[in-house]
């Protein structure tokens, strides 16, 4: 007959089975999860965004960059571009945030213990601007395959 097909029977099937079901699962994990540590000079990024894009196209996939460490999940396999930013602090936000707190002498007295010690002040994580060519996957030349499954990938920005 034209269009039809004949499955295998009896032991010849029973074999199949496991094969067509591990064929099966491996494409289903065409899948990666990525982390690693963003440098700039040999110093860990404090916060910003790391962005992975398909060198075939479609849509990218964004991880938040926290004390240099980052990691996404769900990229699909194969040749990515890579783009690394961070944020551009408000001119001035340190010493607002430095006016907003109290006098040093009520610090002083509402420190935890004598030496000072946990009474700093809060304040924006510092961030070493980065080149804006990093910012654009198309020019920052930052390339990485991804593979099925976890893997690690240190990026570090070289100095312009």
């Amino acid at each position: 007959m034209i269009g039809s097909v004949s499955l295998p029977r009896g032991r010849v099937a029973r074999r199949c089975w496991p094969v067509l079901l591990l064929l099966l699962l491996a494409g289903c994990s065409s899948k990666g999860t990525v982390s690693g540590t963003v440098t700039y000079q040999g110093k860990p990024v404090a916060a910003g965004t790391v962005t992975f894009v398909p060198e075939k196209g479609g849509g990218a996939f964004t991880a938040s960059i926290r004390e240099g460490k980052y990691k996404v999940e769900g990229v699909p396999t194969g040749a990515m571009k890579i783009a690394v930013s961070t944020p551009s602090p408000a001119p001035g936000i340190n010493q607002f945030i430095g006016k907003m707190q109290p006098p040093p002498e009520l610090r002083a007295k509402m420190a935890p213990n004598p030496s000072g010690e946990g009474s700093a002040q809060p304040s924006v994580p510092a961030t070493e601007p980065i080149p804006r060519k990093f910012e654009d996957p198309e020019t920052s030349g930052l390339t990485y395959t991804v593979k099925s499954g976890v893997q690690v990938h240190d990026i570090d920005l070289p100095a312009s």
